[in-house]
């Protein structure tokens, strides 16, 4: 597999947008916010719906990204979704690897369990507060930098980014940015979905 994160994050944009084109602002406003709990489900699938084939938004990517679901892991090596080279071969590699957290409390456990894990992919999905949000995700970006920077790396040139959704209560639609850090923790790469 070849994608990077960039590439990955411009999938995401267009099968989220795919998935939740039909909702108002509020609508879309009321289900982030007082259903957070079904944000996991949602973005990488839980036990029942991963039985019925279906592993979330990330599992459509991973499928655009020419990855069958048999090669879509979760909950391996503590991490929430993994898509996997070879899966039946006992030196599988993993591609990527998927932290999602809907608690925007929690964000440096995500980036520490993908901070230990070997893939060429790693991607955190979080929700700092959307209310007040430049200055959250200033702080959550200064987090995110500490944590990185002060671990050892992987043997292998890796890509690590963060996705980070925003649901305002304003009719502004919902919005996500992007960004890509290096080995020392600094952003290297910033987008924005809208």
């Amino acid at each position: 597999m070849t994608y990077s994160s960039e590439t990955i994050f411009q999938m995401f944009i267009e099968t989220f947008t795919k998935r939740f084109c039909g909702y108002s602002h509020s609508e879309a406003y009321r289900i982030w916010h007082t259903q957070w709990k079904n944000l996991t489900k949602i973005m990488i699938g839980d036990g029942k719906t991963r039985k019925l084939g279906d592993y979330g938004v990330m599992g459509e990517v991973a499928r655009l990204c020419g990855i069958d679901r048999h090669k879509i892991w979760a909950e391996d090596f503590r991490i929430d979704q993994t898509w996997v080279t070879n899966p039946s071969e006992a030196d599988s590699e993993i591609d990527v690897a998927i932290e999602h957290e809907n608690d925007p409390r929690n964000t440096e456990e995500p980036i520490r369990r993908l901070c230990y894990v070997v893939a060429r992919v790693k991607l955190a999905i979080l929700y700092p507060d959307s209310e007040d949000h430049e200055q959250k995700e200033a702080e959550a970006t200064r987090l995110i930098s500490s944590v990185i920077a002060s671990r050892k790396f992987d043997p292998i040139q890796e890509d690590f980014a963060v996705f980070l959704g925003y649901f305002p209560k304003s009719e502004q639609e919902p919005f996500w940015h992007y960004k890509r850090f290096d080995r020392k923790g600094s952003v290297i790469k910033t987008l924005t979905s809208t």
